[in-house]
């Protein structure tokens, strides 16, 4: 997190591809930051709820 200076209850913006392949983002708030032994795991994963994740890439 101190990478992209973010911090609990800010907004991030995560951008990705629909099932159609149309760019889909939206502004999601962070509610946890987890650390794991793992550095590169931590700098390129995220948890987003299944159901938002759905409704954005047009699977639900």
């Amino acid at each position: 997190m101190d990478k992209l200076n973010l911090s609990l209850n800010r907004k991030v913006i995560l951008t990705f591809q629909d099932k159609d392949g149309n760019l889909a983002s939206s502004a999601f708030r962070i509610v946890g930051i987890f650390k794991t032994i793992n550095g590169p795991y931590d700098d390129s994963n995220v948890f987003v709820a299944i159901q938002d994740l759905d409704a954005l890439a047009n699977t639900g």
